[in-house]
């Protein structure tokens, strides 16, 4: 009798074991970072005026539910890149696509002598009036979807900013490569 308690206990004991391990291991599986969490980086060229244009960096930082968008330009005087724009809010995913909320937006100042951004950004949350005349202002919904793929180091962002159903407009599409 004694010998098939132990035998009992042994076989419980490694049933217990190997059900905590797949939950370990599951928990683990089920922690792990969606691909396109990360920071991006894309560049561009942003065109002030026919006369004035600069090097525009967009930087794309995704947790699992939060986003942070800074806008730079680099002026072209001193090659120094200054903030322009920064968008924060929230995600949830549902599939590839990414449901985005904007929850906060911030724009810089500029210098009245040269016409470029200081690089001093001031923050509106979406409570607030100045962040409804900012996103309308920029012909922004606080909404939206955006359509996500990532591959190796790339991670491409399709969003339909004019609603046609199509990704054919300019600035629809965006590629990034991960920094981080």
């Amino acid at each position: 009798m004694k010998a098939l308690m132990k035998i009992f206990n042994r076989a419980f004991i490694m049933a217990i074991s190997t059900i905590l391990l797949l939950t370990f291991v599951s928990c683990e599986d089920d922690e792990k970072d969606p691909a396109f969490v990360g920071t991006w980086v894309a560049t561009d060229v942003l065109y002030f005026s026919e006369d004035q244009n600069s090097e525009y960096k967009d930087i794309m930082t995704f947790t699992s539910s939060t986003f942070t968008n800074i806008g730079q330009v680099k002026n072209p005087n001193t090659n120094q890149w200054k903030d322009y724009v920064c968008l924060k809010g929230k995600i949830s995913v549902t599939g590839n696509l990414l449901n985005v909320t904007i929850t906060e937006i911030g724009m810089t100042s500029f210098d009245l002598l040269t016409g470029m951004p200081t690089g001093t950004l001031v923050y509106y949350k979406d409570t607030q009036s100045e962040f409804s005349q900012i996103m309308s202002e920029f012909g922004m919904d606080k909404t939206f979807k955006s359509e996500y793929s990532v591959s190796g180091n790339t991670l491409t962002l399709k969003t339909d900013h004019n609603d046609d159903g199509d990704y054919n407009d300019e600035g629809e599409i965006t590629v990034y490569s991960r920094q981080k």
